[in-house]
Formats: structure tokens, C-alpha cells, sequence
């Protein structure tokens, strides 16, 4: 009975002893995609900025808080978009395409965005659900990328401005 209770208090002692030493991980971890990204002391972007840290960086998620990630670096807790954040470690940029030396702007957004939709994992029904939310109009995105602007409705915008 004795040494029954020893024993529990050994772990109930161990495990007080990590707790506060910080050796329990998170349950989840994220990276961090963009090049560099900003720690701020709330959830938002007008919050003070507490420190950036660059790609790759693992975040240690502690709580979410809508599009918002709370973690800790450099002993200070601090919140980050998780917009910017994946499961997986950034890949280096693979790419079988030959470079074009003239692109249309509207072509490389496009390109852009589907690029970062799947580094951020946006599947067709991420999409959707986002949609339904009403968090993104995909739509709407979709729409203004295929409008066509001529060279002729660009000289009529510009003279009937000079007017």
C-alpha cells in the first residue's frame, strides 16, 4: 500500500515537473509558409507586434481563436494569421515551366493564388465550405479574374478622364 502510493506520488510529481517545465508538446503543430510573418499580442493586425519569424518556423499551437493561432516564441505568447500557416513544412519551389519573360499581370495573380491556395491546402470543398461561410466569395474572385480589359476601353477610360 505503501509503495503503491509512492509510486503515484512519483508521478503525480513527474508529471507537475513537465507541466511547468514546458516538456508537454502541443497537440498540434503548424509551419509557417510566407517568407516572414508577424507575432502579435492579440488576435488581430492592429495588435503590437511582439516578433517575426520567417518560413518554416513550427508553431506550437496552444488555442485557435477564429483565423487566428495563439502561440508561444521566445517565452512570450503571442497570436498569428493562420492563413500563412500549413501542417507540413514548406516545400522548396519545384518548377517544370519555362520561364515567360512577358506575362499579362491578371495571369500571374491567377497563378499566384492557386498556388498559395495549395500550399494552404484550400481543396474544392475547403471552397465551398469557405463559401458557405461566407468568409470567401469564390465566385466573385473567379468573375473579376476573367473580365478582359482591350487596349481601346483603356484609351476610351483615359480620354473621358482628361474630360
Amino acid at each position: 500500500m505503501i509503495m503503491r502510493n509512492l509510486r503515484l506520488l512519483f508521478f503525480v510529481a513527474l508529471s507537475i515537473f513537465f507541466i511547468n517545465s514546458g516538456v508537454i508538446f502541443s497537440l498540434e503543430v503548424l509551419y509557417v509558409q510566407s517568407e516572414s510573418a508577424k507575432i502579435f499580442d492579440k488576435p488581430s493586425f492592429d495588435g503590437n507586434l511582439i516578433n517575426t519569424v520567417t518560413k518554416g518556423y513550427r508553431i506550437d499551437v496552444l488555442e485557435k481563436k477564429g483565423n487566428w493561432v495563439k502561440t508561444s516564441v521566445n517565452g512570450k505568447e503571442g497570436y498569428i494569421s493562420s492563413f500563412i500557416l500549413a501542417k507540413n513544412p514548406p516545400s522548396e519551389k519545384i518548377s517544370s515551366k519555362k520561364e515567360e519573360t512577358v506575362e499579362s499581370p491578371r495571369k500571374r495573380a491567377s497563378e499566384h493564388t492557386t498556388a498559395v491556395a495549395g500550399v494552404r491546402g484550400l481543396t474544392e470543398d475547403d471552397r465551398k465550405r469557405l463559401s458557405i461561410e461566407g468568409k470567401v466569395n469564390f465566385e466573385a474572385l473567379e468573375n473579376i479574374e476573367n473580365i478582359r480589359i482591350s487596349k481601346d476601353d483603356i484609351r476610351k477610360f483615359i480620354e473621358e478622364g482628361e474630360k
